[in-house]
Parts: structure tokens; sequence; C-alpha cells
């Protein structure tokens, strides 16, 4: 053990650096910086591909609730194991918003929460830390013109009536 500055104690924390060796640091320095790394590699993360689903025609695929610290964005995609997976992110994703619609391509990367409801269903949820929109292209209406087939071109009159017949 590699021990800078004094020792564990009241005021003290021993804290383990990214190269493996543990030091004695400050509790202050340890509680705004260090914890933080600490808490964060107990969480599960995940990366999710799938297509922003729409759950009704009157509800938009893109809810959002005011809180306290900002505005926090809920949306739904189906991955390709045809699961759902619930996708949450803040403000400093506000750009998207207006790309998420029924349709959309999504690729998220975040922290990875399952629970189960009262109804035994397991939910999936991801809080975004990376997040990329793929835009969805609107069908263009086709024009669709009733004709009538082409004549079938008459055979000339020097061919023979069954050409492979030898």
């Amino acid at each position: 053990m590699v021990c800078i500055g004094p020792g564990p104690g009241p005021k003290n924390v021993l804290a383990e650096r990214w190269d493996g060796h543990q030091v004695c640091v400050p509790y202050a320095i340890w509680k705004h910086k260090l914890s933080k790394e600490t808490r964060v590699s107990d969480k599960t993360y995940v990366t999710a591909i799938g297509v922003v689903q729409q759950f009704g025609k009157d509800k938009p695929a893109l809810a959002m609730k005011a809180m306290t610290n900002g505005t926090v964005r809920n949306f739904t995609i189906q991955t390709s194991n045809q699961g759902y997976v619930g996708v949450s992110y803040w403000d400093e994703f506000s750009d998207a918003d207006s790309l998420i619609v029924e349709g959309a391509l999504v690729g998220v990367r975040g922290e990875y929460t399952e629970s189960t409801g009262n109804d035994g269903r397991t939910y999936r949820n991801v809080k975004a830390i990376t997040l990329s929109v793929g835009q969805t292209v609107q069908r263009a209406a086709r024009e669709v013109v009733n004709q009538q087939a082409p004549a079938a071109a008459a055979a000339p009159a020097d061919a023979p009536a069954n050409p492979y017949n030898l």
C-alpha cells in the first residue's frame, strides 16, 4: 500500500487510484471527486439500439415532465429482440426533441435498470449518457395511374409460328 499524506482517520479516506495503488486522501476530496467514480463503477451500463415506438395516436412518442432541476424526457424503443426499453434523458440532449418521432432509429448508452411492475412485467430503462438519433424519411405519396397494358407486338409475316420448333 502506498499512502501519501497522513494515514486514514476521521478526516482522511483510504482510496484506490486508477492504477491500482491505494492512497490516503482528505475526506473533502474523496466526497466530491473520488466517491463519484466509486459509485459509478457499481452501476450497469448498456448500449441499446432500437426504433422509437408511439403507443396510441393521441399520445406523443416523447413525453416530457418538468422537475426542479430541469425537464426529463422519456420515450420507448423496441430493440432487435422485440423487447421494449424505456429511455430517459435531461436537458443536455434537448436538441434531439424534434428528432424523436415514431419510427426514428435511436442508439443510446447509459445506466441500465430493471424493475418489476405490479402486473408482473419486467420493465427495462436506460438513463442516457450518449444519445444518437437517425432521422426518419417520410414516404412520398405515389400517383397511381391506371393504364391499359400495351398490345402485344405482332409477329412479322415471314416468322415461323413456333420459332423453337426445329
